[in-house]
């Protein structure tokens, strides 16, 4: 697969994003990295990329409890925005929570094999760029 052009990290939570940063960039996983601290301000930058014809990031990591704008409201607003369901399957969620009601919720967006439980490893990164 070979690394990603860019990814956007959507994470309130400073300690994880500064981890899956570091462990990106020990993985070469992107050339490119937008970092935002919660689905509202992540959203409104995306359809600013729509809007201007720029490419949307390759890969898209979304906590689920953040402030604003939680994960599954940002997932239902962007595909809502963006009614390309491709587009949908490069999101990723992460979370510390194994809760099956998660996991069935993600099965609704064709998400569940995109469901990938904190803390994320360089290996984990390693299997998509390898």
């Amino acid at each position: 697969m070979g690394k990603f052009k860019t990814v956007c990290i959507i994470d309130d939570d400073e300690i994880s994003v500064f981890g899956l940063k570091r462990y990106m960039s020990q993985v070469d996983f992107c050339e490119n990295l937008l970092v935002f601290k919660d689905g509202e301000e992540a959203l409104q930058e995306l359809k600013k990329h729509i809007l201007d014809n720029r490419a949307l990031p390759d890969a898209i990591f979304v906590d689920l409890h953040m402030p604003m704008l939680d994960g599954w409201e940002f997932i239902e607003e962007f595909s809502r925005l963006q009614q390309n369901t491709i587009l949908l399957k490069n999101i990723y969620i992460l979370s510390s929570s194994v809760d099956k009601k998660n996991i069935e919720k993600a099965k609704k967006f064709g998400l569940e094999g995109n469901y990938l439980i904190k803390p994320i490893t360089p290996e984990i990164l390693k299997g998509f760029v390898s």
